[in-house]
């Protein structure tokens, strides 16, 4: 078929993602382990307060050294990523559905300074959360 212009459409078809919903089956709660289940609920409840690995550890009822190998295996990261990624994905959340200003953001999830926000989303996102925001924003 045809456009008016001579060109063949390429069959595109491009949608902006507001929010990406995991299933059940590539959901990590539902892993075999269940220590890293464990830690991993954790990690989401508490994913926006200031929580450190050994808050993780635990959560898990298992060794430092053990809950590390374990969720290195099960998820292929540390249990730090995965608390920084959390915290990543809950101020995503608050940049797509509130106006509320970065340091209002870093201080909602416990980060020490905006800053500090600023360098781990850029880290995660490769974008500043201005930028991440701006994508949401109608024109």
């Amino acid at each position: 078929m045809m456009m008016r212009t001579g060109q063949k459409p390429d069959g595109s078809l491009h949608l902006a993602v507001t929010e990406v919903a995991a299933r059940r089956s590539t959901d990590v709660l539902f892993a075999k382990d269940e220590a890293v289940k464990r830690a991993v609920a954790y990690i989401r409840q508490h994913a926006a307060e200031n929580i450190y690995v050994e808050d993780v550890v635990r959560a898990s009822g298992i060794s430092r050294s053990g809950l590390q190998r374990r969720f290195s295996s099960v998820l292929g990261k540390s249990v730090l990523h995965e608390i920084q990624r959390a915290r990543i994905a809950r101020v995503q959340s608050l940049l797509r559905t509130t106006d509320l200003k970065l340091a209002a953001i870093a201080e909602s999830c416990d980060f020490p300074d905006t800053p500090r926000l600023h360098v781990l989303f850029r880290q995660f996102t490769n974008r500043t959360p201005g930028e991440y925001r701006a994508m949401f924003r109608k024109k």
